[in-house]
């Protein structure tokens, strides 16, 4: 769902995000300082979309996961 979501930010804007993936399969993405503002609303509502669907998941499975900010 994660790398759905940076694939999608790319494919739909351009935009490439800095990701790391970090022990225990957690995913750090940020933005590139020269992201085009013509995009920031694009990908402010993807990465909503992504939070919405990890709560969602939380909530059914969060012996299995647990999503922080």
């Amino acid at each position: 769902m994660s790398f759905g979501t940076v694939n999608a930010v790319y494919e739909l804007t351009g935009t490439a995000l800095d990701v790391e993936m970090e022990d225990g399969g957690m995913l750090a993405a940020s933005l590139p300082d020269d992201i085009r503002p013509e995009h920031v609303q694009k990908i402010q509502t993807l990465l909503e979309g992504l939070r919405v669907s990890m709560q969602t998941m939380e909530e059914q499975y969060g012996q299995f996961i647990q999503v922080t900010s």
